[in-house]
């Protein structure tokens, strides 16, 4: 499911017309990246719930009072009740296009440079956050602080200015136009899908509402470019959606009993999906989320699980961030070398007191107590010692890579675990790579049985429930069976077993369905999924379990789809 600007647009004019004037009651931490504010307006109380999670984070009314977590008291919590508890919520702010939600509060009976307060929510995905600014735009404090090594070009830490994201270089769907859209559809690939272009155009788009947009403009979502489609009738549609979002009825959509969208607009382009009126779109929102996060009743311990991911993940990041600049130096160490050169070659013009050469623009630093052939010398050895060094960063940067797409893999397993061993056996993955620290949480240290299927046509699909069963997956299959995994996206191994048969191709669409299901592609449409032969496919020396290579694959475009509940074995 996606958090859009319209989604966004839509919980800002709901939030006005239900909260505006209120006076905050109540702040609360309900898990370590999740705020509620209780706010009495309009003679009654509203709880307003704010979440930075990964995977989870929104913003929204609940019916549900917040609770606090006191494991997830944070600094941030201590300044919201001093600045926002009591104050009165002035003004509601969505800027156009962006998935950001600005809340402007005064308090009257605090210091003069206390009193006005913007609490900013910023619903990105990962980047989400929760963000504290007073009357200077000053950050006060923030849910997830990130420094300058996580993020060079937007630092998030108290007492800096803040910077809102960068502007996308897209246009504004809100003025589209066909003469317009022509030419940006010219310098595209003619091979994409339609809706995957009207990404690169638009901003403000996600992929769910790009895909209704052609639905409703071609009569088919996964139209291509190169097919062509009423360009006319492609702009107004895209105006439509944002002509009044105040206006719009709002839809939790269900597949089967599992809810898998919520937006304030009727979801067309899926017909195997049921979209159901809601009150509102927070009603929407939250039945959608408290059936993400209901699992087993085990929020806490994936919350925690899910914190020392993040904080994993910012230290690679920095790593990564020290290394490519490690790697720009290259031209200063080719300088020593060029300094050697010039003093070899004009050691016969170098005074016996002499401490600088200037030629050609370059100022060569000479060490006096040293003869010109001693100072080349010194400037050759720095040179090799300095390349000798520079040459082992891109396989340190290789190395951080696959430490970040192995965070990818974890991260992506613990937000589909379905039940409380899942997360359990996770967590002592992670407790055994040394990321959880003294954290108090349950670990399963026996083997989770591996996800069995069989397909219409009879044949065995294993999948695995973590890293350690992707790998005992490869070692137990046979060379002619066959893997399935989710091109270039995290996801978990998908085996067929063959048993020397040939693979008809309903299974090879059964198979490619249900590893697209279990990859970061589950909420899109159809995604590309790799397959090839078990003896083609071999693990990364050195990299964490489940991290391979392959070759001689095919690829196939499928919709994500699960099967029936499996066996285990």
């Amino acid at each position: 499911m996606y958090f859009d600007a319209l989604t966004m647009a839509a919980v800002a004019s709901e939030l006005e017309g239900a909260l505006l004037g209120g006076r905050v009651q109540k702040v609360v931490q309900s898990a370590p990246l999740s705020i509620g504010l209780e706010i009495y307006a309009q003679g009654q109380r509203h709880n307003l719930l704010a979440s930075a999670h990964p995977q989870l984070a929104r913003v929204h009314l609940s019916q549900t009072r917040p609770t606090r977590d006191p494991l997830a008291q944070s600094p941030l919590l201590l300044l919201l009740r001093r600045r926002i508890r009591g104050a009165r919520l002035q003004e509601i702010e969505a800027p156009p296009l962006e998935r950001i939600l600005r809340l402007h509060f005064n308090h009257p009976r605090l210091p003069l440079d206390e009193q006005y307060n913007i609490l900013v929510v910023e619903v990105m995905g990962r980047h989400s956050n929760i963000i504290l600014l007073d009357q200077d735009d000053l950050v006060v404090d923030c849910i997830k602080r990130v420094t300058p090594q996580m993020s060079p070009r937007r630092p998030m830490l108290p007492r800096q200015v803040y910077q809102p994201p960068p502007p996308q270089l897209k246009m504004d769907p809100r003025q589209a136009r066909s003469a317009s859209l022509q030419r940006a559809l010219d310098q595209l690939d003619p091979g994409l899908p339609l809706w995957r272009t009207l990404l690169n155009v638009y901003q403000g788009l996600s992929p769910l509402l790009a895909r209704e947009i052609v639905q409703r403009a071609c009569g088919e979502s996964e139209r291509h470019l190169a097919q062509g489609c009423d360009l006319e009738r492609l702009a107004q549609e895209s105006t439509a959606f944002w002509a009044d979002p105040a206006s719009r009825s709002s839809y939790l959509t269900l597949e089967g009993q599992q809810p898998v969208a919520a937006t304030p607009y009727r979801i067309t382009h899926r017909p195997d999906w049921e979209s159901q009126p809601q009150a509102g779109i927070s009603q929407a929102l939250e039945r959608y989320f408290s059936t993400r996060q209901s699992l087993s009743g085990h929020r806490q311990t994936r919350d925690i699980l899910q914190q020392a991911l993040q904080e994993q993940r910012q230290r690679l990041q920095g790593q990564e961030h020290s290394l490519q600049e490690e790697l720009a130096k290259t031209e200063r160490i080719e300088l020593l070398r060029r300094k050697g050169e010039w003093l070899l070659a004009l050691q016969s013009q170098i005074r016996p007191d002499q401490a600088l050469l200037q030629v050609e623009e370059l100022d060569i630093e000479i060490d006096p107590h040293k003869s010109p052939l001693e100072n080349a010398q010194s400037y050759f050895s720095a040179y090799r010692k300095a390349k000798l060094a520079l040459g082992t960063v891109p396989a340190r940067i290789q190395q951080v890579r696959q430490q970040l797409a192995w965070l990818d893999e974890l991260d992506l397993l613990l937000e589909q675990a379905e039940s409380h061993d899942e997360i359990a056996a996770l967590a002592a993955d992670l407790d055994e790579a040394g990321l959880l620290g003294q954290e108090k949480v349950p670990r399963r240290k026996k083997a989770l049985p591996l996800r069995v299927f069989t397909t219409e046509d009879g044949f065995r699909l294993l999948a695995g429930r973590n890293a350690r069963q992707n790998d005992r997956l490869l070692q137990q299959a046979r060379p002619h069976d066959l893997w399935f995994h989710a091109q270039g996206r995290p996801g978990t191994h998908v085996i067929v077993v063959t048993e020397g048969r040939p693979v008809p191709a309903k299974t090879i669409e059964q198979a490619a369905a249900l590893a697209a299901y279990y990859s970061r592609g589950r909420d899109e449409g159809r995604i590309a999924v790799v397959y090839t032969e078990c003896r083609h496919v071999r693990r990364i020396p050195g990299a964490q379990p489940g991290q391979v290579r392959y070759e001689h694959e095919r690829t196939v475009y499928i919709v994500p789809r699960p099967m029936e509940t499996p066996q285990e074995t």
